[in-house]
């Protein structure tokens, strides 16, 4: 359903093809896969599968995983209540790299009422040590840390730096906060999801100082008159 949002806004180029969707394990048809792919849940974070070569695939490991992540009710986790709904489903998508086995850098951006604020690339993302980098919209690193340590390597702008930078102010425009994630590859762009409540809001900043600027970026005065109107429209 992200997608099908995305595409109506900013068109089917920049959407991950999907290569099917599954209720169950038990009804995947590896048969008709191609030799590389991705397989993920639908309504949390965490159950994903990056299969890079079919005929080497653990499917027993692979059910017992998604199988677990089938059962786990995302919203009880932090209360984030755009997940209570989401039916749990498997979906396989096209593999994204860069040489058939690297995996793509994370590009999020985080956007307050239509207007990327902050770039996070994160990296590492397949050990259990992921690095996170935090830039400003002149790509110039900015002294922040949240739920992760710096990657040391020196970061070139991508290709499409600002290409994401428009896409994200169409997919946020009318939402006080919303983090969009894209990746790059070469000159294309593949949208990846988005996030209301990054970390569940739980995530602390460090310095102290980025959680008063933040939140000094979220304006709900949109969300108050739409409410307002609503209310009194209905007499509530």
């Amino acid at each position: 359903e992200a997608k099908e949002f995305a595409r109506e806004i900013i068109g089917d180029e920049y959407i991950i093809e999907n290569y099917g969707i599954w209720n169950s394990f038990n009804e995947i048809d590896f048969n008709i896969l191609p030799n590389q792919f991705v397989l993920k849940t639908t309504h949390d974070q965490g159950g994903v599968i990056l299969v890079r070569d079919k005929s080497v695939l653990d499917q027993k490991m692979t059910q017992r995983k998604l199988e677990k992540h089938l059962k786990r009710k995302h919203y009880y986790l932090g209360r984030e209540w755009p997940y209570k709904n989401v039916k749990p489903r498997i979906l396989a998508e096209k593999f994204l790299s860069y040489d058939n086995k690297t995996r793509p850098n994370d590009y999020k951006l985080y956007c307050f009422n239509g207007e990327p604020k902050v770039l996070l690339i994160a990296t590492d993302r397949e050990t259990l040590k992921p690095k996170f980098n935090y830039f400003d919209l002149d790509f110039k690193p900015i002294d922040l840390q949240q739920g992760g340590e710096r990657n040391s390597e020196i970061f070139l702008k991508p290709t499409c730096f600002f290409k994401m930078i428009n896409l994200a102010k169409l997919l946020s425009k009318g939402l006080p906060h919303v983090r969009v994630d894209f990746y790059c590859i070469g000159e294309s762009v593949y949208f990846g999801e988005m996030t209301f409540f990054d970390s569940g809001g739980m995530a602390k900043f460090y310095p102290e100082k980025w959680d008063k600027i933040w939140g000094s970026w979220i304006d709900l005065g949109n969300v108050i008159d739409k409410k307002n109107n609503l209310n009194n429209k209905y007499n509530v």
